[in-house]
């Protein structure tokens, strides 16, 4: 269907592989039962369109060298930093997001958060790309945004690579 869809519109076809394979994907292999129950059905329908946030200004797609941190506060994570080149950022009602939560461990410290866009302190700017046609790139901004310990994907330090995505540009 992609295919076909992006013979007509190559952007259409981009923000549904990535809605499907790199946040539906990852959710019905590592989500807990609570994410897969509020999310997969959502997103796979449309009614719902996640974006996946890993890369940022300084580390590229480079996951070891991510300075998005998410420091643990009792049963909660507190998320601070910012992703870059977002894909579906646009109108995305959740984001995928990739941060650190021990540097020292580098990319066995990463650990992916399920973040809806209007959690308090979450905001996005628009990074024009011409040749994009309607979809662009937004940059993610996360500012003290508390998350309980359920919106973990997978185990802490289980990254991109655990979770089997990841790659420049998204």
């Amino acid at each position: 269907a992609i295919e076909e869809i992006s013979k007509v519109c190559a952007s259409s076809g981009v923000i549904l592989s990535v809605n499907n394979s790199l946040v539906c994907d990852p959710l019905l292999a590592y989500g807990n039962e609570e994410q897969k129950r509020e999310l997969l059905a959502p997103l796979a329908s449309g009614r719902k369109l996640g974006c996946f946030a890993l890369t940022e200004a300084e580390a590229g797609s480079d996951a070891a060298a991510l300075r998005t941190r998410a420091r643990r506060d009792g049963d909660r994570y507190i998320l601070d930093g910012g992703k870059v080149f977002i894909t579906n950022g646009t109108h995305a009602d959740l984001a995928l997001v990739f941060a650190t939560v021990d540097p020292e461990r580098k990319h066995r410290g990463i650990t992916a958060f399920v973040v809806p866009t209007d959690a308090p302190g979450f905001s996005r700017d628009v990074i024009p790309v011409p040749y994009l046609g309607p979809e662009r790139q937004w940059t993610l901004h996360f500012d003290d945004i508390a998350l309980d310990r359920d919106r973990l994907v997978g185990a802490e330090g289980a990254g991109p690579l655990e979770l089997g995505v990841g790659g420049a540009g998204h």
